[in-house]
């Protein structure tokens, strides 16, 4: 694992660049954000900036085992809140109540495997990502079949929700084998590595791309409505 976080460091400027670019896009609209998920989305940028920084500053000061650490917890975190985004996106009750309680549990046996078990001894915790990305894909398969199910007025190319959880269906979809298996593909060859780097740099472009697009879908709506009255 250290050795493909090593590698996957080598494009981490790109992703930040990226992240970064998402972020402030969602912090000029913040106020014409009237979504409340949209400005918790933006905030969680700020965590996700700082994170990536000091991933960053943890490989150029050899501190790798640091990063380990670092990121098991983050993306601990990182599934909680993007679990709880897609509760405020889907319109079932009953759904939503179990995403809450999906959040409490996951939180619990993450941070659990993290301290206790694959954490312990320094390894990624590959079984709560898979978990994690079980538990997203899920779920954001269920939102899809109330698009379906629940027709709006308005296309889907103007719906922020619509945006943010097609980038969070794509990358978890995309990453859930890579990091899943992480644990298990620690001896390959370097080209390999950097494939996989390179693959996982695309997601995350790919990502927080979608989610500028729903900052600014959610900003030409507000301009719309205000027009319109």
């Amino acid at each position: 694992m250290k050795k493909i976080l090593e590698i996957i460091f080598q494009f981490a400027n790109l992703t930040i660049l990226f992240e970064i670019i998402s972020f402030f896009i969602g912090i000029s609209s913040y106020r014409k954000i009237k979504d409340k998920p949209l400005k918790i989305l933006t905030l969680f940028l700020v965590v996700t900036v700082c994170v990536e920084i000091l991933g960053l500053l943890f490989t150029v000061y050899l501190k790798r085992e640091l990063n380990v650490i670092l990121y098991n917890n983050y993306l601990t975190l990182e599934f909680c809140f993007y679990l709880y985004l897609i509760r405020s996106f889907v319109r079932k009750k009953i759904i939503k109540m179990w995403l809450i309680i999906v959040i409490v549990i996951y939180g619990l046996l993450g941070f659990t495997n993290n301290v206790l078990l694959q954490g312990k001894s320094g390894s990624f915790s590959s079984m709560s990502y898979s978990l994690g990305c079980f538990f997203i894909i899920s779920f954001l398969l269920y939102y899809f079949y109330e698009l379906m199910l629940y027709p709006s007025s308005t296309t889907l190319k103007n719906q922020p929700s619509f945006w943010v959880c097609s980038g969070l269906l794509f990358f978890y979809t995309s990453t859930f084998a890579v990091f899943g298996l992480t644990n298990f593909i620690s001896h390959l060859p370097n080209i390999v590595y950097n494939g996989i780097s390179i693959f996982i740099t695309i997601t995350n472009i790919v990502l927080y791309s979608m989610f500028s697009i729903a900052f600014v879908c959610q900003t030409q709506i507000q301009k719309s409505n205000s027009l319109s009255s």
